[in-house]
């Protein structure tokens, strides 16, 4: 559902929208995600292997905007060129960030290098179908991470992950 509205609001959008890849100035922070995201990059990355770490930043990088975007760590999975080295299971923060988001309190948000030429600041011109109920999207998010926790017999937590990535590694070093 989410990859759905995604792709849909990126297709009517997609020139409006910066966030591609090479573009990484969200990327610059080391995320953390519930049990359910961290074992599936996890499961991932042990079919897959890890990718190699390079977060040098890009040309696209070079905005006014991108130190206030930008964290003190480097998500460990950024790969050369500012590429997302976990793209076909990366996070759900990763897949909904930058898109036009309906906050709890009716306000409209996204990522200030998008939309910037084309709408005014308050994001009316955005039609209410292409915006991201974001409180909705992480009630069903947190009643899915709650479920998947009760199966396995874990407590709902964040992993960071820098932490999702040691353990691959470790997975894959131990015969």
């Amino acid at each position: 559902m989410l990859d759905t509205h995604c792709a849909k609001v990126t297709q009517r959008h997609g020139e409006k929208i910066r966030c591609r890849a090479g573009c990484t100035a969200c990327c610059r922070q080391d995320l953390s995600v519930t049990r359910i995201e961290a074992t599936r990059i996890l499961h991932w990355l042990v079919t897959h292997g890890i990718p190699p770490s390079d977060p040098s930043r890009t040309e696209n990088d070079e905005h006014p905007f991108f130190d206030a975007l930008s964290g003190d760590l480097d998500c460990v999975f950024l790969t050369e060129g500012g590429v997302c080295g976990v793209y076909p299971v990366r996070p759900i923060i990763c897949r909904s960030h930058g898109l036009p988001i309906k906050l709890e309190d009716g306000q409209v948000d996204t990522c200030p290098l998008n939309f910037v030429e084309s709408i005014d600041v308050e994001y009316r011109d955005i039609p209410k179908a292409d915006l991201l109920d974001l409180h909705a999207m992480n009630v069903r998010m947190s009643l899915v991470e709650i479920l998947y926790c009760k199966a396995q017999g874990e407590e709902p937590d964040r992993i960071p992950l820098s932490l999702v990535r040691e353990l691959a590694q470790e997975m894959l070093e131990t015969p």
